[in-house]
């Protein structure tokens, strides 16, 4: 018997088939461009999603690198001024 799973994402759902390696093997043998084909359409769906997360990753990292080098101003305008005026250079 079939098996399938479901999944949601966002406002919608789908019931998906489970593709098992028996299956996945019977399908190669009778029909292996398919096969292929599901297998590139897999791939090119995980690189798209390596790449969203490498991006997410990067921004957050830019993020924290900004707010290290604001704090690390803000430590320096204090040691030198003796306040944390968000003026112009030294209070001015």
């Amino acid at each position: 018997s079939p098996h399938t799973m479901s999944a949601s994402a966002g406002e919608s759902s789908a019931t998906l088939p489970v593709l098992d390696r028996i299956a996945y093997d019977e399908i190669f043998q009778e029909q292996p461009s398919a096969v292929l084909k599901l297998a590139n359409n897999a791939a090119r769906i995980l690189a798209a999603r390596l790449q969203e997360t490498d991006e997410w990753v990067w921004d957050l990292l830019s993020q924290s690198q900004q707010a290290q080098i604001s704090a690390s101003w803000r430590r320096f305008r204090h040691r030198v001024t003796g306040n944390d005026s968000s003026g112009g250079f030294f209070g001015v």
